[in-house]
């Protein structure tokens, strides 16, 4: 089965956040997304504005309208959700981190398809959601499918290169796995996988 990557890009005061710092400005945060988007067919854009602050980039979303952006804005109910849909994202991607409920991504998906859920083990608690602050990563992604998501962004912790063997495993689910180096992509069990846009271009 050929490998699928999905790019990754943080962006943060309208600049994309590279390994060492801000970039440029507006300029290169749209050549960025342009050709990840022409070479891949999406990107998940992580906005950093949006997470911390609540002021997504909404005129990059629009600007990009239909050409395969997933993204992370901060999402932290079903109307938010809506929000970045209309505003042009093609995929809202809900963190558990920051969305309150499990029983919530039941009532999203009956209003679209459009949805990826993502699991984060990079700092603390799985989700906010207290009745679910035991379940473990693969526990959280069959969740998902139970409600009808079909798509998930499993972020891996610091120094984990390699996917866990569950990953494979959710076969029934569009799964990506990262962040991944580009040297380590063959040595992958998934097949999908999740690589910071810098790594690739």
């Amino acid at each position: 089965m050929p490998l699928e990557l999905l790019p990754w890009l943080a962006i943060r005061r309208g600049r994309p956040v590279s390994p060492t710092g801000l970039g440029e400005g507006d300029q290169e945060l749209r050549g960025l997304v342009s050709k990840a988007l022409k070479d891949y067919g999406r990107l998940l854009l992580w906005d950093v504005d949006g997470i911390e602050r609540g002021r997504p980039d909404l005129a990059l979303y629009k600007r990009f309208e239909g050409k395969g952006l997933w993204v992370d804005e901060g999402v932290d109910s079903v109307g938010g959700l809506i929000d970045v849909l209309v505003a042009g994202a093609e995929v809202a991607v809900l963190n558990l981190k920051r969305f309150p409920s499990l029983r919530d991504i039941h009532i999203a998906r009956e209003l679209t398809e459009k949805l990826a859920v993502c699991v984060e083990e990079t700092q603390g608690a799985l989700t906010r959601d207290p009745l679910s602050r035991n379940m473990l990563a693969p526990d959280l992604f069959r969740e998902a499918l139970k409600a009808g998501v079909g798509k998930g962004v499993y972020l891996r912790g610091p120094g984990l290169q390699e996917a866990p063997e569950w990953v494979d495993a959710l076969e029934e689910m569009e799964l990506y796995s990262g962040p991944t180096k580009p040297v380590h992509i063959e040595d992958q069990a998934a097949w999908r996988a999740v690589v910071d846009v810098f790594e690739l271009i």
